[in-house]
This record gives structure tokens, sequence and C-alpha cells, in this order.
């Protein structure tokens, strides 16, 4: 026998359909591609960038969504169409472009049916691209075919005044509402360089339910930071190949929403393309808070470099170099740089040992400064308990009378798979209220399921209706839907319920209770509600403003207000004080939209007539976020107190346990070795004092800023009041003591404490631990 011709692989339209489903998961993957394209091609014409539009339409039930992006880049002609989408794997793009195996927009389809729509060299150009895979080109009628010339009603249609492109995608799959696109865009960091707020580039991104808006620009604000490395360095083992490093550390951990809308990490850039976000090699550091503090970015031309040579390798079918594998760029653009290829070890080792070094140094810091007493795993244990408790206090108590994703479902009580939380509520008069609604996923819901929302007394009305479902942040088994309510009038045991057919329902019972506007007690003539207020970034908040009636004002009167930063923090519209009837003061809403994270708080300042107010605007990363709390172990006396709050040493937020108290000492031990601080039931200890002394702060907060949900003040009996206080606090140890318990002594070592007890009972060991 003898050897045939060779003969090309056939790659059928089941294998692209299966490898673009791998790349393009969503929306935003189809925004990195599609952005990304329209930044290169304004590349190509020799510009820096371009204006950008990213067009969102939401739809329901049958009709698809539609995500459409513009831009006034080079345009594609028909023949460029074919070329570049028609055909899979040819090299299209340019040198250091981030297209590599022309695939991009492409897979794009994986999401639905594709249109793209282009004005080039004075004429309209158009064709389809499938989910099936079929490319569709269209063609003026008559024999001659092609393209037609682009009329004014083309050019009006488009969006496009001379030459650019639009691409449109119909997709069944589903599609975050609009706010949650403003609120992630900026943070998506496949787009960081795009996005940034002082790129070339300028992304617009618009409803398009609602046709009337104006595009809002959408970008990246780099959080005020302290630049602590900035150098190049040389890839060893790579002749040639150099790199470019800046580290950045926020004065507060970094929020990180997702893996994809992160703020924390090192940003992996070659000469267009960011390839990844990470700790590169340093994948412990990536739950450390203290690496949350740290941003970057690591700049490197050679990637493309070492991606160019393996291509070229490959064309010419010669075997490939040990320093050079293997591609070196996750195809599928979800993974980075891949973790096998050697260059990647030699690029990442340098800068993920500067950034341990930067770590290592803050935790020594931090250690010296608290001096808590303990060894680094009783440490690393109370740091864990600290976040937990700094989550559960802004959950019950700051959370402002709103249900979120983050409440926990009580399962004893989720037994039918619908739940409405809380079963008791009381709603202020003229005030609205958030009921959250669970669903178990083992029931037949989706996102488009409907529920219908009805109250059996007009003193309550109900917002919306029908409500739908999202996914629960942290838990898989679990929808949410928001029921909002809002109070009429004064009214007792109204029953509010929650169905849908075929599906059982649930219930709450509702009561209005009195919302009396009272005269304010002024301490000036013009004043905030508040001296200081958080406002997350990319958010809008109102602050309201009261003055004195009639002293200072005598009807309606405009505030004049400036922002310390207006680029910043920025005041929104005007204000304008209203008096209030019945009542000693009017009253005007301040809008201020927060833009960027930093490090001093803004001064917002409102002037009336002859008075002035100022309050002080800090943007954070999320509302909630304050100064992190901290559990130290101290070796002194407090009070009597086995634990109390470090306020009289101006440290609120740091809760301090005595080492010397008696039941404290009994499982800790005597100084300087403290040698029971490793033990079971230590742990176990400090985490039931831990634990009363949150509930204890959260059910103090709450009495104080929610008193209409107590009526303690109307008891009359004392042990009435005590019992009614200590149900409101065992309802508050038993959602947090589970879990400081966890955090304390996990499940396996609580198996071997058993198991070592019982040897012990057998008498066959006297030691527990």
């Amino acid at each position: 026998m003898k050897p045939g011709n060779p003969m090309p692989v056939e790659l059928t339209k089941r294998h692209g359909q299966i490898v673009a489903s791998e790349s393009i998961r969503d929306v935003f993957d189809a925004l990195r591609e599609l952005v990304t394209n329209s930044d290169d091609s304004y590349h190509r014409m020799g510009q820096k960038g371009g204006r950008i539009v990213v067009e969102i339409e939401r739809h329901r039930g049958g009709a698809p969504s539609i995500i459409r992006i513009r831009d006034r880049a080079q345009g594609m002609t028909l023949d460029e169409m074919k070329s570049k989408i028609r055909r899979v794997g040819d090299r299209t793009s340019s040198a250091g472009d981030r297209g590599f195996f022309a695939r991009g927009a492409r897979d794009c389809a994986a999401l639905g049916d594709m249109t793209f729509e282009s004005i080039k060299d004075g004429r309209y150009h158009k064709a389809q691209f499938t989910k099936n895979w079929d490319f569709i080109p269209w063609e003026a009628d008559g024999r001659k075919g092609g393209s037609p010339l682009a009329t004014e009603e083309d050019h009006v249609r488009l969006g496009i005044r001379g030459h650019g492109s639009v691409v449109t995608i119909e997709t069944h799959t589903g599609v975050p509402l609009f706010r949650t696109f403003e609120e992630n865009l900026p943070l998506f960091w496949p787009l960081r360089d795009i996005l940034d707020e002082n790129g070339p580039s300028e992304v617009f991104i618009a409803d398009g339910a609602q046709q009337t808006l104006t595009p809002n620009r959408v970008c990246y604000r780099m959080p005020e930071a302290e630049l602590v490395l900035d150098e190049s360095y040389a890839v060893p083992g790579y002749e040639g190949a150099s790199a470019h490093l800046c580290i950045y550390r926020a004065p507060e951990p970094l929020v990180d929403e997702a893996d994809r809308f992160r703020r924390s990490g090192v940003i992996v850039k070659a000469t267009r393309a960011v390839h990844e976000c990470s700790f590169l090699l340093a994948r412990d550091l990536e739950s450390d808070p203290l690496a949350k503090r740290y941003f970057g970015r690591l700049e490197c031309d050679y990637i493309d470099t070492i991606c160019e040579e393996w291509d070229e390798t490959r064309e010419v079918g010669q075997p490939h170099p040990a320093a050079n594998p293997e591609f070196l760029v996750d195809p599928q653009r979800q993974r980075g740089l891949s973790r096998t290829h050697p260059f990647t070890s030699a690029l990442y080792e340098y800068p993920t040992s500067k950034i341990r070094e930067l770590v290592a140094e803050d935790r020594r810091a931090s250690t010296k400064e608290t001096g808590s007493i303990g060894g680094d795993e009783l440490q690393r244990r109370l740091r864990d308990l600290a976040k937990l408790a700094e989550r559960f206090l802004q959950d019950e108590a700051e959370a402002e009378d709103l249900i979120t994703d983050d409440e926990e479902v009580q399962d004893d009580l989720f037994q039918s798979g619908v739940l409405l939380v809380p079963t008791y509520a009381k709603i202020r008069e003229g005030r609205e209220r958030n009921l959250t609604l669970y669903v178990s996923t083992k029931l037949p819901v989706t996102s488009e399921t409907e529920f219908a929302v009805v109250a059996d007394s007009p003193a309550v009305t109900v917002v919306d209706q029908l409500i739908y479902l999202r996914p629960h942040k942290k838990r898989q088994d679990v929808m949410l839907g928001t029921v909002v309510l809002r109070g009429e009038s004064t009214e007792e045991g109204i029953l509010v319920s929650v169905s849908s057919s075929g599906l059982p329902s649930a219930e709450a019972l509702v009561s209005v209770v009195p919302d009396a506007v009272e005269d304010r007690d002024f301490v000036d003539k013009l004043e905030f509600e508040h001296k200081k207020y958080k406002v997350r970034e990319g958010r809008k908040k109102a602050l309201r403003v009261f003055a004195q009636y009639p002293d200072l004002v005598t009807g309606e009167t405009a505030l004049h207000v400036i922002s310390s930063s207006p680029q910043d923090v920025v005041v929104r519209g005007n204000a304008t004080l209203t008096p209030v009837a019945g009542t000693n003061f009017a009253a005007a809403e301040i809008v201020v939209e927060a833009r960027r994270q930093l490090v001093a708080p803004v001064t917002i300042t409102a002037t009336a007539n002859d008075a002035s107010c100022v309050a002080q605007v800090r943007v954070v990363q999320d509302e909630r976020q304050g100064v992190p709390l901290k559990i130290e172990i101290v070796d002194k006396q407090l009070w009597g107190f086995r634990a109390q709050w470090a306020d009289s040493e101006g440290r609120p937020n740091v809760l301090q346990v005595s080492a010397q108290h008696p039941s404290v000492k009994r499982y800790l031990g005597a100084a300087p070795e403290y040698g029971g601080q490793d033990s079971p039931l230590c742990r176990l200890l400090l985490a039931e004092i831990v634990g009363e002394a949150i509930c204890r702060r959260t059910l103090t907060y709450q009495a104080r800023n929610r008193s209409w949900e107590f009526d303690w003040a109307r008891m009359q009996d004392n042990e009435e009041i005590v019992d009614n206080v200590m149900v409101h606090f065992n309802r508050l140890t038993q959602s947090f003591l589970p879990t400081a318990h966890k955090a304390m002594l996990g499940d396996s070592e609580v198996r071997r404490f058993v198991e070592s007890a019982g040897q012990a009972e057998r008498g066959e060991d006297g030691q527990l631990f």
C-alpha cells in the first residue's frame, strides 16, 4: 500500500456552534467581542478611538431582546463581510489587534440571529448570520446584484453620518435589566482600556425601550489610590521580552461584584488586547481581604510576539520549540494566559512575588497595630468571623427596611417551596416597603413565571400587581421576587397573598402604622438630614435638606448647591425648598451622582437666603461598606464584661474580648502562652461571645431607628417587656450563631471533636484535644 494525497479535515456547523457557545455565554461576552471589533476598526483607520453606542432593548415573553452596537469606523463592504464572517479561522485582523482566530463577531450567533449593516464607499451593505450558522448576503434587485447606493434614509436609520457599521443580535436568552448594564459595564475588565474615562474611545449605552432618552456615556474611573510600584523588567528566558508593571494600593479593600466585574487584581495587556485580571500565580490571594486593596496593570507586547511565532511555526508545519510549545492565549477568551505555558510563568513570577510582599507587609503591620492576643490560626478565624459579623450587622441593622438578595431563607419555614418574607410586616402610612418572595427552583419556575400579588384591604396598595423572579446571588436552589407595598391608611392584619397558576401560594400579614409628621428640632436654620452620607460608586442618592419655616424661608425657595469635587460627585438638577404644611420646616432633595471612589469625602454645600449648611459624601463600592469590623482579644479587664466595643478608644468598629475575664481565661489559658487558644472549646466560646455582642448591637440599632416595629413603650408589665426583648434577641442569635460557630469550628473539626469525646468517655483517651 502507499499513502494517498493529503485531505483537509472538514469542520461542520455543529463543531462551530459548540465552540461558539463556549466563548459567548451571555450578552457581556458578546459586547466584549463587538465593542473591541469597533475599537480595532477605528485603530485601523489611524484613529486612537471613536464613538461606540451599545443599545439594549429588553423584551419578555416570546419577543426576542435586541442588542445593537453602532460605530462610525471603517465599515465593511459585502465582499468583506463574506471573507470575515462567512469564512472561519483565517487571520483577518492586523498585528496587535484583539482578533486572532477571526471568530469573535461570528461566535455571537450563539445568542441568536445576527444582522450586519454597514455603509462604506457610499453603498449600503447587509448580511445576516443565523444561530444555525447560515450566512445570508443581501444584494440589490436586478441582474447586477451587489450593494445599493446608501440613501439618506439609510444614514438616518443606522445613525451613521459617513461610514460605519451596525451589528444587531436578536436573542431569546436572558438579558439583564438596563440598570444592571449601566452598573456592571464600567467594571467589565475585558473592556477596561476602551471604557477608561481618559481613553480615546467613548462608549455610550442606550435603553432601546426608551427611544426618547439620550444615550449615557459609561466609563471606568480608577479608584483613588497610592502608586506603590512602577517599574519595567526583563522576562527571563525570552530574549528581547520585557514588561511594565504598575501596582496601586487602595485605602480600603475593593469590592468585587463578580470575577468579570472586579476592581482588584492586575490587568494583563498585550499590545491592545486585555487578556485577564487576576492576582497572576497567587490564586490564594483571591479571597484575601488584604490583597483586595491592590490593583494594577501588567503590559507586555511580547505576548503578541509569542502568539505570532507559534502561528508561523504551525503554518510551515515545524515542531514547536520548548519555549513556545502551545498557543499562549485561551482561544475561548475566558481563562487568559495558559498556566502551562513556560512564558506565563516567566512573565508572572516577578509581579506575583511583589504582590505577595506587599500583602505580607500589610499583614505584619495590621497584626502589630492591633496587639491582639492569638496566633496566626486564631487570628485568621477571628478575621473570618469579623467579616461574617460585619455582613450580619449590615443586613439586619443597616438595610433600611429593605429585603435584599443576601437575606437568608429559614429552611424550616420553606417547606412548600414558596415563602414571603417577612411574614409579619409593618409599613408606615404613606411609605413603601419591600417584601421578598422566595421560590424553590425544585418547582417548575423560570424568570418568565408570573406571580400575582393581592392585598385584601385598600389600606395597602400593591405597587406591582404582577412580579417576576430573578436568581439568588448566593443560592442556586432559590429564586427571588420583590413585592412592593405602600401603606395608605392605618389598619392591622391585612392579608397579602402571592400566587401563580399551578404553584403553592405565599402569604404575609401586614399592618399599616401612623407616620405622623412632627415639627423638626432645628440646630441651625438650614441643615442636612445627616452630616455624613455614603453613596455607591456609579449610583445617585437624594440628600434631604431642611430649612426653618417661616423664619428662614416663607415660600418655595431655590437652593444653591456646590460640590467640592464636581468631577467626582456631581450635583444633578435643581433643588427647591418647599414648605411642609402644618410643620415648622421646608424640605428639599439634592440628588448627587457618585462617579469615582475617593480616599477623602466630598463636601456638599447648600445655601438659601443668608444661611448655609454642609454635608460630607463618601463614595464607596457598596453603600453598606464602612470601616471594617475587627475582633481583638486583649489582656485587660472590661468592667466585668466579657466583650465590649472600643468606643472609649475612638474605635467603635473594634470588638474587644477580655482575656482576663474568668469565663474566657478558663478556656483561653493564662498569659503569655494562652495554651488553649486553638482548642475547640475556646473557639466555640469566642463564637458565643461575639454572637451575643453583635446581636445586642443589632437590636439596639433596630430599636433606635425602626421604633415603630417595637411595642415596648405601650407595654405596662416589665416582665412582658423583658420577654418581648428576648424574643427579638433570640431571633437574631438564631440567625447569626450557626454561621459564627462554623467560622470558628468547621464541620469536619466538630466530627473529630465528637469522636475524641466518645473515646474519652470509653476511657480510650484521656484528652479531648
